[in-house]
Formats: structure tokens, C-alpha cells, sequence
């Protein structure tokens, strides 16, 4: 999609080592093995040269689906039967072809694997870009090590440049936009590639169909109930090969509670159409490489996966890679991850577990304030709004109540995001008031604590948050 990126340009893009487990791939060079089976993309480019790398035999842990052995043998994976490359000589690859960047495009529903691939770039300290979707760049985990280590991930689960996600996001977000209540959607998927022959295997497909899923109700101005969507690959049709067509329907409600519906049908070559977009994503990569940014890559994976640490509509997300190819520092604060992560908690029915970290950590943030010789509420208060940005004003309505007004940089609450009615009250009640509470219980004991909530961004939009506070000697 951009042509340069800091001075880099596709043709600069450069295989030093590739890792495969079939074995018409494993043991030729890599200009050879992306020609064999069972590789069914269009070619649209035959001469390239040699390049001396030749394909290593990777380690295959849950790579390989076992219903694929049912299939014809030019559709499926062969598994090699030379030795499993041990972590040790991955890394030592990585580490002697000098390799910048490890791309992972296993076959979805490789949890075990990708991880396993994740460990060897953290122990080879090269960049990582998961374009499948397990989750490593949205879960805290997993990007707090790359943090540490001071290495690059972009993440996860790689969008077409033109495919089916971004499509269905982009009507979605336009229903919210003319006022049209979205009250039932699907988009069915299916292509003849070896992709789908692996995702016929419904247990390889948990995470394949959260990363779809929640790539569109994101953008939805209700979240819809579980029954009311449905997306994920559909079925294997051989002689589609790579071609994948996607069969979006959208049904809603105008002015009078009116019917509306959207069906659409979308043709697109599989392979190529994610190769515009990780040819970026590799080039973005490389800058953070150049100016020693480690962790994960938030604006470019925004734009570039269907799941990232943190989803932004697509117009803002557009306008994200160009602030990071610019040079503009990346807003990294831990609630803007922690908003996302929690978000997807709710979104799938818990309440307990983030309640209870916005407990311990309203807690341990009072602990570290006292440990500075911060001993006035209004200050304490002030300061726990400040570090988000935002301009909170205090103001003290009697001996017992304040009423606190937090205005934000945006209209875009950094614990619970942009607008959104149906989570609004979800976030009020198990995130930010059990964290305030915390925090004011462990500043001060010897008060017990009301707080009375009056506006909030992700329930009434804006980019104001108010609440009047009641505190009380105990008895």
C-alpha cells in the first residue's frame, strides 16, 4: 500500500531464512519451494533468482492437522522425515543469516507452534509479525516480554488489502455513522486453498473466529448478541484454489423502524491480497528496528491485523501508520492496552476477573503514591488523572463530597475507549469504580467511599467524565 517507507521500498524486502515442514519445500532454495504443492496461488512473477537460502525443516508441534491425511496429497501438507529443527538451530539460524524479522504464517489454529516461534525471535532478538491468529501482540503476557527484551512485534492475525474484514468493517462502521440500528449480520467465507482445507477442522478455529468477530462488532454502535452474528470460513472448495469469495448479508433498521438489507459478494485472490499488507508491515518493523523501538508496534498493527492490542475505527487507524512512518511517537500508556484487553474479557461474559484486577490495581497505584509523600486526596486524585492525559478539576462541594470532572485529550476514554452505550454502564460498575475505590480506600482507611457517577465517554460520548464522591468517617 505505500510504495516507500523511511527510504525502504519492496524491493529492498530481503529472505535470509525460511523454515517449512513439508517435504517438497524443506531442503530447496526459497525461490523453488514457494512453486511446490501445495502452494496454489497465481503466479505473477516466474523469474526469480537464486538465492542460496534454502528451506530448513521447522518444528511442526500442532501444525499439522490430522483430517488433512484424508485428502489428495496435492492439497495437503506432506510432513518431511528429516529431523525437527530444535529451538537451539533456529535461533542460531536467525542469528547467522542475520535476520531482522521473523514472519509467522503458520497454518491457523497453531497455538503451541507460533508460540514456539514467538520464544525463538524473543531468544534471537529479531522483530516478530504474527499474521495468524494466535494471540501474542494482544495478550499482555506475551507483549510485555517482547517490551522487556526492547523487540518490535506487529499483531495479530494479518488483514487482507482487500478482503472480507475490511469490507464488513467498513459497512458497519457506515450503518453506525447514517444512524441504521445493525440487527443481525454473517459473512460466510470459502476458498480452495490449503487455508481452508485446515480450518475444516472446527477446533483449529476458536481463535480464528474471535479475531474475525470481534474485528466487526468493534466497530458496531451496539454490540450484538452472539446469536446475532456469525463469521468464519464456511467450507473447502477445491477448484476455487486461492481465490476466496466472502458473502457478507447486514440487516438493520432506518427512520420508522423500518427493514433494511445489505447482501454483497466479494471475489479476491487469497495469497497476494495479504502480501500488499505484510510487505508494510515488514518495512515498519524495520524502522522501529532503526530507532530501537521495542514492544508492540500499536498504530502499525491497528491498520495491518485484525486483532491488535488495541482496535480503532478504520478511518483513525488509516491515519495511524502515517503518524508512525513519520516519526510520531506512539501513545504506549498501559490503560490504553488495558482498555482493549478487558474490553474482550466483558465482551465474552466475565466480570469477576476484571473487577478484580481493577481492584488490585487501584490498590498498588495508592501504595506507590504514599511511597512518594503523596498525602492529599485532591492531589492524589489529580495526579491519577494526569498520568492519563487528561484535565481533571475537583471541586469540593461540603465536608463530605466532591464532585471530580475529567476531561480527556479526545473522545476517547483511555480504560474503556470510544463511545459505546452497551459497555458503558458494564465499565462503570466493574472498572472504574472498583479501581477509584480501591485506590481511595488503601490512600485513606479511615473513610468509606460513594461514588455517584453523572457522565461517562463510553456511555454518553464526549470527552467529559464526571462523578461526585461521597466519603464518610467509619464508625
Amino acid at each position: 500500500m505505500h510504495w516507500d517507507i523511511g527510504g525502504y521500498k519492496p524491493g529492498d524486502i530481503e529472505v535470509v531464512a525460511a523454515f517449512d515442514t513439508d517435504h517438497r519445500k524443506v531442503g530447496k532454495d526459497v525461490t523453488k519451494a514457494i512453486f511446490q504443492p501445495p502452494n496454489c496461488a497465481k503466479i505473477f512473477c516466474n523469474n526469480i533468482p537464486k538465492t542460496n537460502v534454502i528451506v530448513k525443516m521447522g518444528k511442526v508441534l500442532d501444525s499439522f492437522a490430522d483430517h488433512m491425511k484424508n485428502y489428495d496429497e496435492k492439497y495437503r501438507f506432506l510432513l518431511s522425515n528429516q529431523k525437527e529443527s530444535s529451538k537451539e538451530a533456529i535461533i542460531q539460524e536467525l542469528k547467522k543469516s542475520n535476520t531482522d524479522m521473523l514472519i509467522n504464517y503458520l497454518p491457523v489454529g497453531s497455538e503451541k507452534a507460533a508460540k514456539f516461534y514467538a520464544e525463538c525471535a524473543l531468544e534471537a532478538r529479531v522483530g516478530f509479525i504474527n499474521c495468524i491468529p494466535v494471540f501474542i501482540a494482544s495478550n499482555p503476557e506475551w507483549s510485555s516480554l517482547f517490551e522487556k527484551r526492547g523487540i518490535p512485534i506487529i499483531g495479530d492475525d494479518i488483514k487482507s488489502q482487500f478482503g472480507a474484514t475490511i469490507v464488513h468493517r467498513i459497512l458497519t462502521n457506515l450503518f453506525k455513522k447514517r444512524g441504521v440500528k445493525l440487527t443481525r449480520t454473517y459473512q460466510l467465507n470459502t476458498g480452495g486453498n490449503t487455508d481452508f482445507l485446515n480450518m475444516l477442522d472446527r477446533n483449529r478455529l476458536i481463535s480464528k473466529k474471535i479475531s474475525k468477530t470481534e474485528a466487526v462488532q468493534s466497530q458496531t454502535a451496539i454490540r450484538l448478541n452472539n446469536e446475532n452474528i456469525h463469521i468464519g470460513p464456511s467450507d473447502w472448495v477445491a477448484w476455487q484454489k486461492d481465490n476466496k469469495i466472502c458473502f457478507i448479508r447486514m440487516e438493520g433498521r432506518i427512520f420508522g423502524d423500518i427493514p433494511i438489507n445489505l447482501e454483497l459478494r466479494l471475489s479476491v485472490e487469497d495469497s497476494p491480497n495479504s502480501a500488499g499488507i505484510v510487505i508494510d508491515a515488514i518495512r515498519c518493523c524495520k524502522l522501529a528496528l532503526d530507532r530501537n523501538e521495542g514492544g508492540v508496534l500499536y498504530y502499525p498493527s491497528a491498520y495491518f491485523t485484525k486483532h491488535p492490542p488495541v482496535q480503532y475505527s478504520d478511518d483513525e487507524a488509516y491515519r495511524l501508520p502515517e503518524e508512525f512512518i513519520r516519526g510520531i511517537t506512539e501513545i504506549k500508556t498501559p490503560s490504553k492496552f488495558f482498555h482493549a484487553y478487558i474490553g474482550e474479557m466483558i465482551s465474552f461474559g466475565g466480570e469477576n476477573l476484571p473487577r478484580s484486577i481493577s481492584t488490585l490495581l487501584g490498590g498498588d497505584l495508592a501504595k506507590v503514591y504514599k511511597s512518594r509523600d503523596i498525602t492529599n486526596l485532591e492531589a492524589a486524585l489529580m495526579k491519577m488523572y494526569e498520568v492519563l492525559g487528561a484535565e481533571p478539576k475537583i471541586e469540593k462541594m461540603n465536608e463530605h463530597e466532591y464532585n471530580v470532572r475529567v476531561k480527556h485529550s479526545s473522545e476517547f476514554c483511555p480504560i474503556g475507549g470510544e463511545s459505546n452505550p452497551s459497555r458503558g454502564s458494564k465499565f462503570i460498575e466493574i472498572i472504574c469504580i472498583p479501581y477509584t475505590i480501591a485506590f481511595l480506600k488503601k490512600f485513606d482507611p479511615k473513610y468509606d467511599y460513594q461514588i455517584v457517577k453523572k457522565m461517562c465517554i463510553v456511555r454518553n460520548g464526549g470527552r467529559t467524565c464526571e462523578y461526585n464522591l461521597i466519603f464518610t468517617h467509619k464508625e
